[in-house]
């Protein structure tokens, strides 16, 4: 933004304070959605601890579960089963809670660049091509993109200069961004049910369950075969 401001000859105070005030917007959305992934992320931590919570039941029942998963074939192919199960499932909660935490990359920033651009006093091909310059082939955000060409299209109607009205879309963008964040986090505490019954429940099964089936049956003809 500054390198944009030192080629247009636009005043730098306001760049920075333009700059200022999107590192807090920034910082602020990415706080909100940190707090809201909290629980989810929590409540992910405890569910795949629940297999273990199985051999412990087992136990209390006072079956021998680790010795049936240990020493017995059947007992071995349900523990690698649950072992599986529960690292597809970590894996596939961690890339559901990446997905929900990334907001991608700074939202309102090409409104902001094409701010302090424009505060220059030069035309919008001049500050099209210092954004290009400065940038060079940036991937902006496609939302980012649309609303600087309605807000120039809005501006060259109403014959207003178009500075002021490109900052303020581009504090609406940060604030939508971060409600986008906030639901993203909100859907995170429904889509992890999926690796929970999916994957996490069979390993419960398999060495909560099943050893102790196991175990009643062994005591009652003799032992495993």
């Amino acid at each position: 933004m500054l390198a944009v401001a030192s080629r247009t000859g636009a005043p730098v105070v306001p760049a920075l304070r333009a700059l200022a005030a999107s590192l807090r917007d920034r910082a602020a959305a990415e706080r909100a959605v940190r707090t809201a992934l909290a629980g989810p992320r929590a409540s992910t931590r405890v569910v795949l601890t629940l297999p273990v919570f199985g051999v412990v039941l087992g136990w209390s029942w006072g079956v021998d579960s680790v010795g049936i998963l240990v020493r017995t074939p059947v007992g071995w192919a349900c523990l690698t089963a649950a072992v599986v199960l529960v690292a597809i499932a970590g894996r596939w909660s961690r890339h559901l809670t990446a997905v929900a935490g990334d907001g991608g990359p700074a939202p309102g920033l090409l409104l902001d660049v094409w701010a302090v651009a424009l505060s220059g006093g030069g035309a919008w091909t001049d500050a099209a091509g210092t954004v290009d310059a400065v940038f060079g082939d940036r991937d902006w955000p496609g939302d980012d993109r649309r609303r600087l060409e309605a807000t120039l299209a809005l501006a060259e109607r109403a014959g207003v200069p178009a500075a002021g009205l490109l900052r303020a879309d581009a504090a609406d963008r940060r604030a939508d961004a971060a409600a986008e964040g906030l639901v993203r986090a909100e859907r995170l505490a429904v889509r992890l049910v999926l690796p929970l019954g999916v994957c996490v429940l069979p390993a419960f099964v398999c060495v909560g369950v099943v050893p102790v089936v196991l175990g009643i049956l062994s005591s009652t003809s003799g032992g495993l075969r």
